[in-house]
């Protein structure tokens, strides 16, 4: 009777184990997913050059010397004052600039969320000029694997 009561609970005990190692085993697999899309979003911010010309609205040309395919942006316009505070400035305090929205998560390079809601989004070929009007600030951002990520932000005076 005891040794029946002994494998019953070696069993329990083994079975008990293999539960904890796959929980384990899936947060981890989850962790370390996040964490790479993470660096690969920092790695393309770092690349991210930006120019300015000048005019009303005023030329901007992107480009992104660590990232090959196409840039996504949104620009919205802001009070001046809101200007200095920019990296933190979201859509929802300006006037948006453009017709056709859609409903997005937006990541920072760290992994928070920044913005949750409706932008209008455009796809933007590097290289190419986009005109922004004065007092706006241009998001620059790209899609890892079905989610938005701010890898840098521009302020047009």
């Amino acid at each position: 009777m005891e040794s029946i009561s002994s494998f019953i609970i070696v069993i329990a005990t083994v079975v008990v184990g293999i539960a904890v190692l796959s929980l384990f085993s899936a947060y981890a697999g989850v962790e370390f997913s996040q964490a790479t899309i993470l660096k690969e979003a920092q790695y393309y911010s770092e690349g991210l050059h930006v120019e300015l010309g000048e005019g009303n609205p005023i030329p901007v040309v992107i480009e992104d010397y660590n990232y090959n395919g196409t840039l996504l942006i949104t620009d919205f316009v802001v009070s001046p004052s809101l200007l200095n505070s920019a990296s933190v400035v979201t859509p929802s305090m300006g006037e948006e600039v453009g017709n056709s929205y859609t409903e997005v998560t937006v990541y920072t390079t760290q992994g928070n969320i920044i913005y949750q809601g409706s932008i209008p989004i455009q796809d933007y070929k590097q290289g190419s000029v986009y005109f922004a009007k004065p007092d706006s600030i241009i998001w620059i951002m790209v899609n890892i694997q079905g989610n938005y990520y701010r890898i840098g932000y521009e302020v047009v005076k």
